[in-house]
């Protein structure tokens, strides 16, 4: 379960791209065709365009209606990723929930221009982790 913001409007050549996404995915017991996955729900932005994907058992607490929606980002929000977690018990954006071994990385803008190439203490600093 996640969601990025879309920032893939970047204004300069060489600047590192952040395509948006929203995804929900629920797991269960069973086994099925791919990883035992019961219901998966995604938006996400690329160089074509927005797109959707919905595969599985529509969940009680859906909000199919949405899926319908003209605009393609908005056919699966973060306010509905947030609603769908809540309805299964996840505090989605509440670290307190996660404990006291949990660890979330936002990252909040790029401090440099140069080669993509870089160590894990570079990326560190380069992408406020």
């Amino acid at each position: 379960m996640g969601h990025g913001p879309d920032l893939s409007h970047a204004h300069r050549k060489n600047a590192i791209r952040k395509w948006g996404h929203t995804l929900f995915a629920l797991y269960g017991p069973d086994k099925t065709d791919w990883l035992d996955r019961i219901r998966y729900l995604s938006v996400w932005n690329d160089v074509g365009g927005w797109e959707f994907s919905s595969e599985g058992e529509i969940q009680s607490f859906e909000e199919p209606e949405q899926y319908k929606n003209r605009q393609i980002k908005e056919r699966f929000s973060p306010e509905m990723l947030e609603r769908y977690c809540k309805a299964l018990g996840i505090e989605l954006n509440d670290s307190e929930f996660y404990g006291p071994r949990n660890c979330a990385a936002r990252i909040t803008g790029r401090k440099t221009l140069g080669n993509l190439s870089m160590s894990i203490a570079e990326a560190r600093s380069t992408l406020d982790l």
